[in-house]
């Protein structure tokens, strides 16, 4: 597993958000322009949803990419970046009304043991990635966790 594969979020998806986000805006410029400033909460609320949307739409701006040690989750600019070695298993779950693939820590890993601890109260997990990558996330957890199989068989050959 030495090629590095990138996926980005399904583009259509954020166009879709931005367009409704920019209607609601214009929708609460309406308002205020009406004399009610009532209508500054879905602008705001909406205005920064577009905001985000527009960002997510730059090609550079979010992303997963995985490679033979791990995985970089790359988000609004800020990467995140786990080992292989560190994860358990991938797991596709629905929180909330989202389905995401969701992953659990070995019992080794140290890092944030109280907010993990919440997560996984919460939720089953310790973590999600943000996105499923234009896949459906099934088949994204299918992914990582034939990346992580591959991860381990790898390590137990070069301990042999």
């Amino acid at each position: 597993m030495s090629e590095t594969l990138r996926l980005y979020p399904n583009r259509a998806k954020w166009v879709l958000a931005a367009l409704a986000c920019a209607i609601m805006t214009a929708g609460g410029v309406w308002i205020i322009a009406d004399g009610q400033w009532l209508g500054l909460v879905p602008t705001a609320f909406f205005g920064v949803g577009l905001v985000v949307s527009l960002i997510l739409l730059w090609p550079t701006s979010s992303f997963l990419e995985l490679n033979t040690h791990g995985f970089v989750i790359r988000n609004l600019f800020r990467n995140s970046r786990l080992l292989w070695a560190h994860i358990q298993s991938f797991e596709a779950r629905r929180i909330g009304i989202r389905k995401m693939v969701t992953f659990t820590f070995v019992p080794e890993y140290a890092a944030l043991p109280r907010a993990r601890a919440v997560l996984r109260a919460l939720s089953l997990a310790e973590g999600a990635l943000p996105d499923t990558y234009g896949k459906s996330a099934e088949d994204l957890a299918k992914l990582m966790n034939e990346r992580l199989r591959i991860h381990r068989q790898s390590m137990d050959k070069s301990a042999t």
